[in-house]
């Protein structure tokens, strides 16, 4: 697993003055985090400012819209880039999750301030608050259609809400934990839930129903994504491929971490990246937990609709 490097998330203006500072630091794998920073010596006439990088590190490249910096010690670079535009008025204190529609023109984005909004993507504008949940909004997604939302709380329910008007339509109970990431499978007539409890569940969007909980886990499970994939199913990022084949309708892979993920989404095209991100900074030693499943009840094998 390559170390992550970190920078400063205001980095591009904090190096745009003479003398100005910003910190960046390597996280290897089960090793001390070595940290360093970077300095700007001045500004070229060509409008780039000249930085040099504390001993460990390097500046490999840097222009007005991005830096590579890589840490020879533990073989590992990152290539950084700034916004294009920053929507700083639509929430007052960090971002937990963030999503873009289908169609890439509006934003849902959850907040540490307890909030959860709508916004047009090209501007920032708001467009609707969604309030309903009891405690934090951990994860927030647009369906296929771009009309509808998926949320989930530390209340342990799930809702689904109007774009358009910002109703709540649904809400799913049944997780005894707060439900940490969803995902929907594919054009939404199922999604799935991770939650503290340990367990991942599949509902019926239709009947506001679960279906049953795919898989049971023992600890927090932190992420869900569903995919096709050799009509497998496996949890984690297992070492080695399965050596007996699992004849089911879908893929989906949990991961679990100790360690908070920004929330970041990408465009339909591709082309834009929006991210999320927390104003203090973190570490964990942690590794992912990897694990394995064989079978899905057959129950709802039968009732998964895809």
């Amino acid at each position: 697993m390559a170390a992550p490097l970190r920078i400063q998330s205001d980095w591009a203006q904090a190096l745009r003055k003479d003398e100005g500072e910003a910190w960046l630091s390597c996280h290897p794998p089960g090793k001390p985090t070595l940290y360093g920073n970077l300095t700007c010596q001045g500004i070229g006439p060509d409008g780039i400012p000249e930085i040099t990088a504390s001993e460990g590190f390097i500046v490999n490249e840097i222009s007005k819209k991005s830096i590579h910096i890589s840490c020879p010690k533990e073989n590992a670079s990152s290539k950084f880039l700034t916004p294009y535009t920053t929507f700083s008025r639509i929430h007052a204190k960090s971002i937990t999750c963030l999503d873009i529609s289908s169609g890439g023109g509006l934003g849902v984005s959850s907040s540490a301030d307890g909030s959860m909004k709508i916004w047009q993507a090209s501007n920032g504008e708001l467009r609707r608050v969604l309030e309903g949940h009891v405690f934090d909004v951990n994860c927030c997604r647009f369906f296929p259609s771009g009309l509808v939302v998926l949320s989930g709380g530390m209340d342990a329910q799930l809702k689904i809400w109007s774009a358009e008007d910002a109703s709540c339509v649904a809400t799913f109970k049944g997780h005894k934990g707060g439900i940490l990431d969803t995902a929907i499978v594919d054009r939404g007539r199922n999604v799935l839930s991770g939650s503290r409890d340990g367990t991942a569940r599949l509902w019926d969007c239709g009947r506001s129903a679960c279906l049953g909980v795919i898989a049971d886990c023992g600890s927090s499970i932190n992420g869900v994504a569903v995919g096709a994939a050799d009509n497998s199913i496996n949890l984690g990022c297992p070492d080695q491929v399965p050596s007996i084949p699992l004849y089911w309708l879908r893929c989906l892979q949990l991961l679990y971490f100790s360690l908070w993920l920004l929330a970041l989404s990408w465009d339909t095209g591709w082309k834009h990246l929006s991210a999320g991100c927390e104003e203090s900074k973190g570490s964990s030693t942690s590794h992912p937990q990897i694990r394995s499943t064989s079978s899905i009840p057959a129950e709802i094998q039968r009732r998964i609709h895809c």
